[in-house]
């Protein structure tokens, strides 16, 4: 081969890989508006429909957290009923006694409790004879408070 063979291969050469180089940027299937690799091509249709069932599943969210959170505060504040119980004490009558009227009548959980709350404080000695209206509500300190007349 002589030197005009030569360069002239080489010329073939380089304008074939220049032609591959402009047919693969100008008819690639690659361009620049292409799709990148893990997303996927949607209508703006369904992005719609889906964007509305996305604010439908946020709004079922925010109702079950509401739900939940009422549900939370009802058994951490449970309602009570008030019961009322007109007291009677008359001569004679035992701490014993009065503690035992008291949880009958649902003021006090345990009616022991509250004989030992009354002699620990000294109250047994100073209870009143006469009627007190009582409820639920009050302490063992507001009940002793009430049946020994503030002494």
């Amino acid at each position: 081969m002589d030197r005009r063979t030569t360069r002239a291969f080489a010329s073939g050469l380089l304008l074939t890989s220049l032609l591959l180089m402009g047919y693969q940027h100008f008819y690639s299937s690659k361009d620049s508006n292409s799709i990148k690799e893990g997303y996927k091509s949607v209508k703006i249709s369904e992005l719609n429909s889906l964007q509305s069932e996305v604010t439908t599943w946020k709004q079922k969210y925010n109702q079950l957290k509401k739900e939940e959170a009422k549900e939370v505060q009802s058994k951490e504040n449970p309602k009570q009923t008030i019961v009322k119980y007109h007291l009677s004490i008359t001569s004679g009558m035992t701490p014993d006694k009065i503690g035992a009227r008291l949880k009958t009548g649902g003021i006090v959980k345990d009616g022991k409790k509250f004989v030992q709350y009354l002699i620990d404080h000294q109250y047994h000695s100073k209870i009143q004879i006469g009627e007190y209206e009582l409820n639920n509500n009050m302490s063992f300190a507001e009940i002793a408070k009430t049946i020994t007349k503030g002494r």
